[in-house]
């Protein structure tokens, strides 16, 4: 059995009955915890699907999946002769028995019956699949909401509130992850990733009022709408054909053109919608139809962009859970180490709000007069550091006169010298003082004195 792999935001393993071909409820039975020996009933999304030739007749090797991991399925001759294809990202209702081949985990399969799609659509996508941290209907509910408070132009507001109203739409857009692999590859990660880019566009033209707000956000929102039909199934990751032959972009603009046309919106706008739609991949290279020719075209690729590398960054980088240090791991999308460098601590005071009107006299609003007020605040304790640094430096400079000041108190012989080497050789004397004379002097407290010469500890004070 493969593990899935780990994920930084994950929903709360949900029991829910499957009610199978036989009438009996049932809990799902997660992959990870199934072993050699066990009976296996649950249902399983098939993750790829090949048939092959065997002497005893055509076989199906099957990787069923669910949100604990993935396992191999074998479905032998005449068994599999009930199933002409089996599309990948198919739930099916799995009977069987696990057992061992080649060191590997293996699943014969008894019996197995194909969903239908209302079935799969009352599946818990927790069980089949990782799930956003935020639950599909408050992020619908807060979309909604956003539209309603942004989209003021008729033709707008019918778009945005039909596409969101389809059964079939509103139905993916629950459930279907983001992406294969990259980024958002969970259970509602569609959703979660096209409102965040919402939200980025509408915090970009309130800082760039040029921009088109309404476009932006119906563009924003529906922009990977595409992908509802690129995947093979709601709760499953997998590419279909036509979603490999075509791509999300095109599959998507040929999905909204219907809603486009009902909507009444004017045709330079639809027009403009349709290119925004095009171009958010930025590059041709990247699977973009067009490169960005507008301003809002240029805003929604960079936001999708942001996004989806915020995204694979936090998947990719264990939570912080309180340690600040630098992590690095190797990203193969990048083909290079990469890192969570370390984190800003938080400081004791509380940030000001940033928000509030601009004061008469334009000296700006209540956060950055409070900020300017702690930064005359910072330079007063600097200027006051510096002064005590300067008092405490004279202090020291003034102890250390003192001493050098006071006469040394040494042996005779060091007074001496000394002095000796303070004259500098200037002593002269017509006839040499007999040996000793300068100690015996010294010792009897008499006064030193050269001939035509102030004394030596006269010379000494005028020196210092």
């Amino acid at each position: 059995m493969r593990p899935a792999p780990c994920l930084p935001m994950l929903c709360m393993q949900a029991r829910v009955n499957v009610k199978y071909s036989g009438g009996k409820m049932s809990e799902h039975q997660q992959i990870a915890g199934i072993s050699s020996g066990d009976a296996v009933r649950s249902v399983y999304f098939v993750s790829s699907a090949v048939r092959s030739e065997s002497r005893n007749g055509p076989y199906w090797r099957l990787e069923l999946k669910d949100a604990s991991g993935s396992a191999e399925a074998k479905i032998w001759s005449p068994l599999s002769l009930r199933f002409p294809a089996i599309e990948q990202g198919a739930a099916a209702e799995v009977t069987g028995k696990c057992g061992m081949y080649r060191d590997q985990m293996q699943i014969t399969v008894d019996d197995m019956r194909l969903l239908s799609e209302e079935e799969t659509a009352a599946l818990d996508p927790s069980d089949y699949m990782p799930c956003s941290a935020r639950s599909s209907e408050e992020m619908m509910e807060e979309l909604e909401a956003l539209c309603g408070a942004v989209l003021t132009h008729a033709p707008w507001r019918r778009l945005m509130q039909s596409v969101l109203g389809d059964e079939s739409i509103r139905r993916g857009l629950m459930t279907a992850p983001g992406a294969k692999a990259i980024h958002h590859a969970y259970a509602g990660g569609l959703l979660e990733h096209s409102l965040s880019v919402a939200k980025l566009c509408m915090a970009l033209s309130e800082l760039y009022p040029e921009l088109d707000r309404q476009l932006l956000l119906a563009a924003a929102a529906l922009h990977d709408i595409g992908k509802l039909e690129e995947m093979s199934g709601t709760l499953s990751t997998e590419y279909t054909g036509e979603g490999r032959m075509m791509g999300h972009l095109l599959q998507g603009l040929l999905r909204l053109e219907p809603f486009i046309i009902r909507s009444g919106l004017e045709s330079e706008l639809a027009a403009h919608f349709r290119h925004l739609i095009a171009s958010h991949h930025g590059q041709t290279d990247f699977g973009a139809i067009r490169e960005p020719m507008s301003i809002e075209a240029f805003v929604l690729h960079h936001a999708d962009d942001i996004d989806a590398k915020a995204a694979y960054f936090r998947s990719n980088f264990p939570p912080r859970e309180g340690d600040p240090g630098s992590y690095w791991t190797y990203m193969p999308l990048y083909r290079r180490d990469l890192c969570r460098p370390m984190h800003t601590p938080e400081q004791d005071a509380p940030a000001q709000e940033a928000s509030g009107p601009m004061q008469s006299d334009g000296s700006g609003s209540a956060a950055a007069l409070a900020f300017r007020l702690d930064r005359e605040v910072m330079a007063r304790e600097a200027l006051e550091r510096e002064l005590e640094e300067e008092r405490a430096a004279r202090k020291a400079l003034e102890q250390e006169l003192r001493r050098l000041r006071k006469p040394k108190k040494a042996g005779p012989a060091i007074v001496q010298a000394d002095l000796m080497a303070m004259m500098g050789g200037r002593q002269e004397s017509s006839t040499p003082e007999p040996a000793g004379a300068g100690t015996e002097a010294a010792a009897s407290g008499r006064t030193l004195k050269t001939k035509g010469g102030p004394s030596p500890w006269e010379e000494e004070e005028e020196v210092w």
